[in-house]
């Protein structure tokens, strides 16, 4: 229940967010890691951009690959790049109109650096989804483990509309830690505690932010 409010439900609501104008998308698929989300979105018809240095996880993607396509019996539109995103020549790639992000953003710092570099190589209209850590849970503020340097939920929303953004939507994606829901058979409780817990920023482990570039 845990990875599906956080991380499935989550991740549908971005695709849905990225397929809904009908339209097949060049997207980049900001440290795609395994390769999951860039195969779904893969899948809808888009052409993904997949950037990562993890050498073994890009290996077990192209390997994920080939086993798709052997399935399907068709090519997955998808080009993978094992660069740090800081240095790679984003102009030598097609123009992106969507970017997605799972947790990318509070481990590539600088985010400022990281989104402007990214937006000089997109089209009118990009969209972009960003789910990431909570810079603003309470606990953080109590232990020595607050990132100075990751932006908070607020700091996201006013960096994006600074940058011509309109924020479509912007949402926690869940509150109730990992250990709370393993084991448990019943988590009608749980679910409740977590839609409670998610109102606020300062009880949510993550967020989710969808927005659209004017043109």
């Amino acid at each position: 229940e845990y990875f599906r409010l956080h991380f499935s439900d989550t991740f549908f609501q971005s695709l849905d967010f990225f397929i809904e104008d009908g339209h097949n998308n060049t997207i980049l698929d900001l440290g795609c890691g395994l390769g999951s989300q860039s195969i779904f979105f893969a899948l809808q018809g888009m052409h993904v951009i997949a950037i990562d240095i993890d050498k073994i996880a890009l290996g077990i993607f192209r390997k994920r690959i080939i086993l798709y396509e052997n399935l399907l019996g068709f090519k997955l539109n998808i080009d993978i790049i094992e660069k740090n995103a800081f240095d790679f020549p984003l102009k030598s790639i097609d123009q992106i109109d969507a970017i997605y992000s799972m947790f990318a953003f509070n481990i590539m710092q600088p985010s400022s650096v990281l989104l402007d570099r990214l937006l000089e190589h997109t089209l009118d209209n990009c969209k972009i989804c960003i789910l990431d850590g909570n810079n603003s849970l309470l606990i953080n503020f109590l232990t020595y483990f607050k990132r100075s340097d990751a932006w908070s939920p607020v700091q996201f929303e006013k960096e994006l509309i600074k940058r011509g953004f309109v924020i479509n939507s912007h949402y926690s994606g869940i509150a109730i830690p990992l250990r709370f829901w393993r084991g448990v058979k019943i988590n009608f409780f749980l679910k409740i505690l977590n839609s409670a817990f998610k109102k606020t920023w300062y009880l949510s482990l993550s967020h989710q932010i969808l927005a659209t570039k004017n043109k």
